[in-house]
């Protein structure tokens, strides 16, 4: 490249001070000043009139450098981190004080519990500064490591009676990577489309490697993970034709649902587990019992403050896992609807505001990112308040309240989505991993203004 060129490029480097973004910045405004003197010399100028001319359009390498760091720099996400922390803070609160005098474990743990929050925060800032593009970068390999992870190392360096508890906190980590390892095959072709798809049967698997059934996490993961392929196969991902790999995509999902929908209506089993869900009261003292529990806590509630307890014994020594999966049902219980509620709705908010901010994302990456994190924290908010009001079907912890390293690992993904946001300025339109994106040149006094397109 010409020194002149050279010298232009360092001085206004020099300005930027987002470190990340200054080398596709420089890269794409050399490029722009190449084609200034590209033009330059087509109307018959010499290479050093041409390289001069060149430089006096762009404008003062200063100038030019600071509107560059004015416009690229991280965007602050001190509202979503403020509400993720407010909701993880309150649950502990509600946990140490709504379960204190419980004999643990039905009550809670005050040192654990304390050092998990300071854990998950830790977490959520590390997200948070993290970038997020490196997933994509390495996807198929962290993809298929963390696969030999999950499914040969967990299930035998855990006991049988912990591992269900560890899959069922680290089962969400799988889905960001399994993004980053279905953008990665961005372009791949038949190849690339199976390899997408192959692993969603693959995180599954993982799932059923637990000694327990998890069925929560395999159906989330499922879903998610479905979904995240029909917004790459609505974008023509890799290169099939849209509507040709769309109805693939779709087709293959519901003939999997439609199968799941009726292995479960012809099993005796799950047919008799929907009918306890339903009416608990059919089994009362057996897979009916926390149902049962939970509808005479809702008999007794009240709008506001403690609600009646018809039973001999304490409720705490009644309701099955108060201090845990049903806390929820504890809150209702101990402070009444408007509290429960104001509760529940900031995670819906905290949910909602990201897949807000998400849906306005044009960088494919930012968008699957933020959808792998936002997608199963809505479904587990959605299934854990069902479940801790009565249809007790699948066990789901409600995120960002309950499970010590639950908090943590939820904590950790919202700042990986919040990471997503906060290099915004960066995302160009479906750029491939490691590369930049265009920039728009907007000509203003003193020099020239750069956008990403």
């Amino acid at each position: 490249m010409p020194d002149r060129f050279d010298e232009y490029l360092n001085t206004a480097g020099e300005q930027i001070r987002w470190k990340r973004a200054r080398p596709a910045l420089l890269a794409e405004l050399r490029t722009h000043l190449l084609d200034q003197q590209d033009a330059c010399l087509a109307a018959g100028m010499s290479r050093e009139e041409a390289q001069a001319e060149a430089i006096r359009q762009m404008g003062d390498p200063v100038t030019t450098g600071q509107g560059l760091d004015r416009v690229h720099r991280p965007k602050a996400q001190w509202g979503l981190l403020a509400l993720t922390g407010a909701v993880a803070v309150t649950g502990v609160i509600l946990r140490l004080t709504l379960t204190a005098g419980w004999e643990y474990p039905a009550g809670t743990e005050a040192g654990t519990t304390i050092l998990c929050l300071l854990l998950g925060v830790a977490a959520l800032f590390g997200g948070y500064f993290l970038d997020y593009t490196v997933l994509a970068r390495h996807g198929k390999a962290l993809f298929l490591a963390s696969a030999a992870v999950g499914f040969v190392v967990l299930p035998e360096i855990f006991p049988a009676a912990q591992v269900s508890y560890v899959f069922s906190c680290l089962y969400l980590a799988w889905l960001p990577l399994y993004a980053a390892w279905a953008y990665a095959w961005r372009g791949g072709g038949w190849l690339g489309l199976i390899c997408s798809a192959a692993g969603l049967p693959l995180m599954a698997a993982i799932c059923l490697r637990a000694r327990y059934l998890l069925a929560s996490s395999v159906w989330i993961t499922a879903a998610v993970g479905w979904l995240l392929l029909v917004m790459l196969a609505h974008r023509d991902w890799y290169g099939l034709g849209k509507r040709r790999t769309l109805g693939l995509v779709l087709g293959s999902g519901l003939l999997v649902t439609g199968l799941a929908v009726g292995r479960a209506l012809t099993s005796d089993t799950l047919r008799t587990r929907l009918e306890i869900a339903l009416h608990p009261e059919l089994d009362p003292l057996g897979g009916g019992y926390s149902g049962s529990v939970i509808q005479r806590v809702l008999e007794g509630s009240q709008w506001l403050g403690e609600g009646a307890w018809p039973g001999t014994r304490p409720y705490e020594q009644t309701m099955p896992a108060c201090g845990g999966d049903f806390f929820l049902t504890t809150v209702l219980h101990k402070l009444g609807w408007l509290p429960f509620l104001l509760l529940v709705l900031t995670v819906f908010v905290l949910a909602g505001w990201m897949l807000a901010r998400c849906l306005k994302q044009k960088n494919t990456l930012a968008r699957l990112t933020v959808l792998a994190v936002v997608l199963p924290l809505a479904l587990q908010a959605i299934c854990g308040v069902i479940m801790n009001l009565g249809f007790v079907l699948v066990s789901v912890t409600f995120p960002l309240v309950l499970n010590n390293a639950g908090v943590v690992v939820n904590m950790g993904l919202v700042g990986l989505a919040l990471s997503a946001f906060r290099q915004e300025q960066l995302s160009g339109q479906d750029r491939a991993p490691g590369t930049s994106g265009a920039l728009r040149f907007t000509r203003q006094p003193g020099g020239v203004l750069i956008r990403w397109k």
